[in-house]
């Protein structure tokens, strides 16, 4: 009988059976408290005094039977062994999402501690689980495809497709255990995270399947997507996908309504074409189809000027992600054509003026085409996708730098800067697309500017340096203290960003993002010195300030970055920034020294003669 109303009753016991040992010098419940008459009992803190207890609830229904029957009295009893001392209080901040996307990460923000002074100083034992409430079995928390922090910090990062929408629910349980002298305590907090469906039932076609590069427009779409009423309208968007991988790697348009898109134009190539659709929580699907363009035997000067004019055309009349996408096919024909042969019969090989001509067209179409990209970031508003799609398009466009000209460099260098700027307005971090084309763009304007004669060179550097500067933390934005680097990687400039908090500064070693050498932080952590340059004297004493946390950015350009005639060959740059403030912190007003170890190059590990003159022994013995 659903309807039944019941009535309960709680009474106290002494623990049975082995638990008897412990005693119990709490013999009955207050007088007072209501909840021993309902189904959940809550004592007062501090009523159980430490031993064991049998807890009984008695069941029965709350009206008299009626004639000539019994009511029908249930019990259950849980047994209950109190401890000297305070358990660790743990506690687990959750997504404000009300459900979780597959394609996103789940952070979970996990904290501990012991509310009495007991066992101060003592770390906390701290373990993370997670179970698959439809399907039953645990999630592999050790493992680096399944999440960036591991399951053993108070923090839990799970990367971006290791939850399965199947999956229906997951419940992650975080146990802290303080080690006391009388036998462990643990502390528990849970939290039931809710998987969102995303769209499903569609696919994505293009039409036509083979054609031209550059004079062959094709037009996708994205029929029969659908998603339950409240996730509607969907929102779709195009891009050339990776074909081992399939990620996007150059945005066609960002997202919105229109589940059609024509006037595609590509590069020749075989090219994976992607539609990535998006329910209104962001849960995303992805459908894709292959696409064949052959190349023209030869791309004339007048053809990419007749598809920059079109591109300009687009801009003119509202279509800044059209403009956009063009300029990123032109630019990557532009690349493949710079290092193809002159066709066979007919044609003579170009002479010398002939080739100069060529290169001074290139450049001028390459700065044509960053002005563009630069009207582009001024018309459009912008988004965490308009920002990657132009910045994809500008290191495409930087790519051959030898046909970039100071002009050119001067435009790509502002318009770097224009893009990060928007970024640090938008909410979120910065896509990991949108850090990787920033990286590369840097990388080739690094190369384009070590051409350049000394007092231009250094000025340049300079503008690199900031920009990398305001990257490192925009890759951050979102993370939590524990979580695995942020890795981007390009041929000249490599870039590894990490939050680390007290704890996790404490002799932390990050290794060079270019593999070779790596930065170790003090054994203390960041105590700086007190007083400008961190002497800390000023009365006759030092004083260290304890760092709560820090946003690591360290950068390695395989460059010279100096003088002319100076024989540096790499650059290690390092920064250290408070993560609240986003105030730079003073590396040199440290109370223990940064170790920076750079691995030997081939000129170094040789050993011997010069190399142990410059460089010492223990550097020219593959030591680093």
């Amino acid at each position: 009988e659903p309807q039944l109303a019941l009535s309960y009753l709680w009474s106290l016991n002494c623990g049975s059976g082995w638990l008897a040992a412990a005693g119990c010098p709490t013999r009955s419940l207050p007088d007072n408290e209501p909840s021993i008459f309902s189904s959940t009992l809550a004592l007062p803190a501090g009523h159980l005094s430490p031993g064991a207890y049998d807890f009984e609830l008695r069941v029965q229904p709350s009206k008299p039977p009626a004639a000539n029957t019994t009511a029908k009295v249930v019990s259950a009893m849980v047994s209950i062994i109190v401890r000297r001392g305070a358990l660790p209080v743990v506690s687990i901040t959750a997504p404000a999402t009300r459900q979780q996307n597959a394609n996103d990460a789940l952070v979970l923000v996990g904290s501990a501690s012991l509310l009495s002074n007991e066992g101060e100083g003592t770390p906390l034992t701290l373990q993370w689980s997670a179970v698959d409430e439809a399907r039953g079995g645990s999630l592999a928390l050790d493992s680096a495809s399944v999440t960036s922090t591991g399951g053993a910090h108070p923090n839990l990062v799970l990367l971006p497709n290791s939850l399965n929408v199947e999956g229906v629910a997951y419940v992650f349980e975080l146990q802290a255990t303080y080690a006391a002298p009388a036998g462990e305590r643990t502390g528990i907090a849970r939290v039931t995270v809710v998987m969102n469906v995303p769209p499903w039932g569609g696919r994505c076609e293009a039409s036509p399947p083979e054609g031209f590069e550059l004079n062959e427009t094709f037009a996708l779409a994205a029929p029969n997507w659908v998603d339950s009423a409240d996730q509607l309208p969907l929102l779709y968007s195009f891009a050339v996908a990776d074909g081992a991988s399939g990620a996007a790697t150059t945005m066609l348009s960002t997202p919105s309504l229109q589940w059609r898109l024509g006037g595609v134009t590509l590069p020749a190539g075989t090219f994976t074409l992607l539609t990535v659709v998006a329910d209104q929580l962001g849960g995303e699907s992805r459908a894709s189809v292959p696409v064949r363009v052959k190349a023209l035997p030869e791309i004339s000067t007048a053809a990419l000027n007749s598809v920059l004019a079109s591109t300009a055309d687009a801009l003119a009349s509202g279509n800044p992600g059209a403009a956009t996408q063009a300029v990123s096919t032109v630019a990557a024909s532009l690349n493949a054509n710079s290092g193809r042969q002159p066709s066979e019969g007919g044609h003579d090989a170009p002479n010398a003026t002939e080739s100069a001509l060529s290169a001074n067209a290139a450049k001028q179409q390459r700065e044509t085409m960053l002005t563009l990209l630069a009207n582009v970031t001024a018309e459009t508003v912008a988004t965490a996708e308009t920002v990657e799609q132009v910045a994809a398009a500008v290191a495409t466009v930087l790519q051959v730098e030898q046909e970039v000209s100071v002009s050119a460099l001067s435009t790509a260098t502002q318009l770097v800067g224009s893009l990060l700027a928007v970024s640090e307005k938008l909410d979120g971090p910065i896509a990991a697309g949108t850090a990787s084309a920033v990286t590369t763009a840097i990388s080739s304007m690094v190369t384009i500017t070590d051409t350049m004669d000394s007092t231009m060179k250094e000025e340049s550097f300079d503008r690199l340096r900031a920009q990398l500067s305001t990257l490192g933390p925009l890759m951050l934005r979102g993370q939590v203290a524990g979580a695995a680097p942020v890795v981007v990687v390009a041929p000249k400039l490599q870039l590894t960003a990490q939050l680390l908090d007290s704890n996790g500064l404490k002799g932390a070693s990050i290794a060079a993002p270019s593999g070779g050498g790596s930065v170790t932080l003090p054994a203390s952590g960041l105590d700086l010195s007190d007083g400008e340059g961190g002497s800390g004297e000023s009365d006759g004493r030092l004083r260290r300030q304890t760092i709560s946390g820090a946003q690591i950015v360290f950068a390695t350009l395989q460059v010279n970055t100096h003088q002319q005639g100076d024989s540096a060959t790499a650059l290690y740059a390092l920064e250290m920034v408070d993560p609240v403030s986003g105030e730079k912190l003073n590396v040199s007003g440290l109370a223990s020294p940064v170790l920076l170890r750079m691995a030997p190059t081939s000129t170094t590990a040789t050993g011997g003669g010069a190399c142990e003159v410059r460089f010492g022994s223990y550097n020219c013995s593959n030591n680093g």
